[in-house]
């Protein structure tokens, strides 16, 4: 199998708009995390089902810039925190002394 690499040169425009599609999902990451931190201290159930139905929720409800994003993008949000939650269970089951999943910052 062969691969090929190239390099990709955005102008300033398509820049700014790949920024703004990072910086939404930063923040969708975010409030994804705080849903869970809430849900989790009230001892209620929760899972990868439950977090994807909220996305179109919120998308139409109180987080407007979510629009600009696509949904399978979004949806890869969602699986990379919970991805990260795995791991982090999985560490953990190995006996390892794991801490919380943080916020992510302006500029990640």
């Amino acid at each position: 199998m062969r691969t090929f690499e190239f390099r990709l040169y955005p102008t300033k425009d398509q820049q700014v708009m790949l920024l703004h599609h990072l910086d939404v999902c930063r923040q969708l990451y975010n409030r994804i995390l705080a849903m869970l931190n809430r849900v989790r201290e009230t001892g209620e159930y929760f899972d990868w089902n439950w977090t994807s139905a909220l996305i179109p929720l919120w998308k139409y409800s109180d987080f407007p810039s979510l629009k600009d994003v696509y949904s399978k993008v979004a949806q890869m949000t969602n699986d990379t925190l919970w991805d990260n939650i795995k791991s982090l269970s999985k560490l953990k089951k190995k006996g390892l002394r794991v801490g919380k999943l943080r916020f992510k910052g302006q500029g990640w």
